[in-house]
């Protein structure tokens, strides 16, 4: 039999220090601190599509080769980006907004002031409106406004 300097030969049976690991020491008791453990677990990756077997405690990130494709903050596009933490960047196609009124146009990043979208323009251009009004006679004379 091995013995162990200031060991009671029982397990040692210690919560690991400095670890997320519900695993205690497995070895016989012993002087210093524990080592690591030798138990496998399931860690998700950053996405979370995928998952691997990593050691217990294991602290870096997990990344797989899938792209994010996640909706961004368009509701029209998704990231392109491979997989990653937190939350996606903001969506950069670039496209197309017309005026309240109809008779300017901007080019934005796709996202950009959808909530003020009516169902016809996402902005004003600060010309006159020039919409008929009721009556069909006059036109609108107003800032262009939704």
């Amino acid at each position: 039999r091995n013995e162990i300097p200031h060991s009671c030969g029982e397990l040692c049976g210690k919560k690991r220090s400095g670890m997320d690991c519900p695993h205690p020491c497995n070895i016989l008791c012993h002087p210093g601190p524990c080592p690591p453990c030798p138990a496998f677990v399931t860690k998700a990756c950053e996405c979370g599509k995928t998952s691997q077997s990593v050691r217990c405690g294991h602290l870096g990130a997990i990344r797989c080769s899938s792209i994010c494709d996640s909706l961004l903050n368009c509701g029209k596009h998704t990231c392109a980006v491979l997989c990653h933490a937190g939350k996606c960047q903001p969506c950069s196609v670039i496209v197309q907004q017309v005026c309240y009124c109809g008779t300017s146009s901007r080019e934005v990043p796709c996202g950009t002031d959808k909530e003020h979208y009516d169902g016809t323009g996402y902005f004003s251009c600060h010309k006159p409106c020039g919409s008929k009004l009721n009556c069909g006679k006059h036109e609108c004379i107003q800032e262009c406004h939704p």
